[in-house]
């Protein structure tokens, strides 16, 4: 008898059996260290299937070898009668077409009450060419029926290589189908059972064709029900386990379909139950999981790779997937150097058998665990779609006491844009009683939004997975439609918070580019008319981009024209001054006016004036002209008129030669007629005094005096007003006579003087 130290909790002594003593084997959260051995199942009973034997109260006893062997034949699963599935070491075929010999290699054996059986002894290959094929048997069930799979490595020409499933059971041995046809299995013969339940329900993988590969096949999860006969695909990877209830958990593959195959990306552990399969995914982090068993209730326990780390992480899974690593009891003398890094029993009482690492001496054991006993109910809620700032309709997470004793709890939170909306739970939960908590997914940021619901318990945080859709959405407007380029417009936008957006314009000399915030304002102007769209692109992680935009019309400034004349109203040869300004031109030419006043055609400038006048005489007394600008801009394209009228009149009719100021010979003529004009008017004063009848002039200096005749009877009067006239019609401008004011009319007076 030989005794080993193995930690702090527990040491193996070896005799005819091997005998563990644990502080508290069936303690929650406290380890019981198995020793240096690989664990493989564990029944109701807490009897647990290792490599070295079967585990039971406290003691490990070895399985016997097979005939001329001695190494003890390894127990892979157990059923609640203690019975056992396995492999043990004998020799096998050499393998391969042409080959001949044998070497060691595990053969599928089952072990009742003592007894051990060497299965691959029952298969065709052994009874008809005695070759030993090696393989395993994989799982038991109450009714001691045995399944598990063999290698067809027979150098003959009469069978094609593959692996073979088969059920054995009362010391018979059959072999499982594959695939049904239908399915266009390549090889068939990769059948691989893993587990079987009391129902005679065996789960394992199965070679199917790939469906996006004529060269390869795949493997699939399935069920087959052995006594009908009947097939359930349960996806591509593998079933592990399956219970009663005929849940199975496993892994299936996360893959990428290529051109001409599938490639496998990841793998996630699953619970298939009544028809629906559950993504467990992994924990923090990791890429890989994988169900290992199960028990009645539907809690799993398995194995997942995490961030952080190179070893992977034993999982309890109740609803929620928790590191078995966290439920050791930090008071237990191995959690400082004990990772578990893959469970792969539990039973109905929520005994788990892990297998794990002692950092102490860097050898993997095998250990005892047990598994709290709260359940929690989903371990995860899909909320769907909702928009950010709204409300969804709860959903529940409901936490059972499975065990014999109260479990304390803490507070219940949940992460951000999720909240728990109502909870019922109190500080503790009585056995078997039940509680209630209300999540409902309110996003305060887009995209696609995952979180979780904390509940503590036992100085362990379970985290209830919740997730979300949370769309874009966004708003875009400019202050004004249409704009005069130049003119500022101010674009306002507004999108979902959590959200990265682009900005983007059709215009060419638009700032409306590059990133930008969430929400915001922002001036634009632009220097060419047109139509231009403003847009703004927003993306947020798992959700669709969303794109809006708005449109700006850009219209060039109009072009004006003003023209003015002063006066508006001349005599033919006067002058008149045109004036005019314009807004938004680069250049102006006149149009319209008269023949020779240089106004029509001309180049001007934009704003100005010039003095024009009409030089001809005028046919008529008067004439109207109009004076036209146009203003263009070499910019826009665009322009602008304006007009004014002149009115030109005839001077009017001379009534004499001459008028205005008298030159010096017009006086002297003048004074010599008025001096006339006295002696006449005295002559006939004397005349008509002294004789009171008409009578010739004949005193009269001048030469024609005596052909005037005055009528006593017109008196003077008469003659002194004719001669003021003439005088007076001499005395005017010359600008109202027709040519000289010493011509014409003007030698008529004189004449008659």
């Amino acid at each position: 008898m030989y005794c080993r130290l193995l930690g702090a909790v527990a040491s193996i002594c070896m005799a005819s059996g091997m005998e563990l003593r644990s502080t508290a084997a069936n303690a929650q959260n406290l380890l019981t260290d198995l020793g240096v051995a690989t664990g493989h199942a564990i029944n109701n009973n807490g009897q647990v299937a290792l490599d070295q034997g079967i585990y039971s109260n406290g003691t490990i006893t070895p399985l016997p070898a097979l005939p001329g062997q001695t190494t003890p034949a390894s127990a892979l699963a157990i059923n609640a009668a203690g019975q056992v599935a396995g492999s043990a070491v004998t020799q096998v075929i050499n393998g391969g077409f042409g080959s001949s010999g044998t070497q060691l290699g595990s053969v599928a054996i089952a072990y009742s009450n003592g007894t051990l059986t060497n299965i691959a002894l029952l298969f065709p290959e052994f009874v008809r060419d005695m070759y030993v094929e090696p393989g395993l048997a994989t799982g038991i069930n109450s009714g001691d029926q045995v399944v598990g799979y063999y290698t067809q490595l027979n150098p003959g020409s009469i069978d094609a290589p593959g692996t073979v499933g088969f059920i054995y059971a009362n010391g018979a041995y059959n072999a499982l189908p594959s695939f049904p046809p239908t399915e266009g299995a390549q090889l068939p013969y990769q059948n691989m059972p893993l587990g079987i339940n009391d129902n005679g329900q065996i789960t394992g993988a199965c070679a199917i064709a790939d469906p996006h590969s004529s060269l390869t096949d795949r493997l699939d999860a399935y069920i087959f029900d052995y006594t009908s006969g009947t097939w359930t695909d349960l996806g591509q990877g593998t079933g592990n386990a399956i219970n009663a209830g005929g849940q199975v958990t496993g892994a299936l593959d996360v893959i990428t379909i290529g051109a001409n195959s599938d490639s496998i990306v990841g793998t996630y552990a699953f619970l298939y139950n009544n028809g629906a399969t559950t993504n467990l995914g992994t924990l923090a982090g990791g890429k890989n999981s994988a169900g290992n068993a199960l028990n009645s209730a539907g809690q799993i326990v398995g194995s997942s790779d995490l961030s952080g780390s190179t070893l992977t992480h034993a999982f309890f899974y109740n609803g929620v997937m928790t590191d078995l690593n966290a439920l050791i009891s930090a008071t237990d003398p191995l959690q400082p150097y004990v990772t578990l890094t893959s469970a792969v029993g539990i039973n109905d009482s929520s005994l788990i058998v892990a297998n794990g690492v002692d950092s102490r001496t860097n050898l993997s054991h095998a250990y005892l665990l047990r598994a709290p006993a709260l359940q929690i109910l989903p371990g995860a809620l899909s909320f769907g779609t909702e928009a950010v700032g709204g409300a969804t309709t709860t959903q529940s997470i409901v936490l059972t006491n499975l065990g014999t004793t109260s479990i304390a709890l803490g507070a219940i939170v949940a992460t951000s844009n999720f909240s728990v909306q109502s909870n019922n739970c109190a500080a503790t939960i009585a056995p078997s009683a039940q509680c209630t908590i209300a999540v409902a997914f309110k996003p305060t940021n887009a995209g696609a939004l995952t979180g979780g619901v904390t509940i503590p318990s036992a100085g362990t945080n379970y985290v209830v997975s919740l997730s979300g859709i949370a769309p874009i959405a966004a708003t875009i407007s400019p202050s004004i439609g249409t704009a005069t380029v130049n003119t500022p417009v101010t674009i306002t936008w507004a999108a979902s918070p959590g959200s990265s957006c682009t900005a983007f314009s059709s215009s060419t000399t638009s700032l409306w580019t590059g990133s930008i915030a969430v929400s915001g304002s922002k001036t634009l102007t632009d220097t060419v008319a047109g139509t231009d769209q403003y847009q703004i692109s927003c993306t947020a992680p798992g959700v669709s981009q969303l794109g809006v935009g708005t449109s700006v019309v850009w219209t060039w400034p109009a072009v004006t024209a003003t023209l003015t004349a002063l006066p508006t109203t001349v005599t033919a040869g006067q002058p008149t001054t045109l004036s005019w300004t314009s807004s938004n031109a680069t250049s102006c030419s006149g149009t319209g006016g008269g023949t020779g006043d240089g106004w029509s055609g001309s180049n001007l400038p934009t704003t100005g004036s010039k003095m024009v006048s009409e030089s001809y005489a005028l046919a008529v007394p008067s004439v109207t002209l109009t004076f036209g600008i146009t203003c263009t801009s070499s910019v826009s394209g665009l322009s602008g008129q304006s007009s004014a009228n002149i009115v030109y009149n005839q001077p009017p009719p001379a009534k004499s030669g001459g008028g205005g100021a008298l030159d010096p010979l017009w006086l002297m003529i003048l004074s010599g007629v008025a001096f006339l004009n006295g002696m006449i008017q005295s002559r006939v004063r004397v005349r008509a005094r002294a004789q009171g009848s008409l009578t010739p002039c004949t005193r009269c200096p001048l030469q024609d005096c005596e052909h005037l005749v005055v009528d006593e009877a017109l008196g003077l009067g008469e003659l002194s007003s004719a001669l003021s006239q003439d005088i007076e019609f001499l005395r005017r401008p010359a600008s109202t006579f027709g040519g000289d004011r010493r011509g014409g009319d003007s030698n008529a007076i004189f004449r008659r003087w």
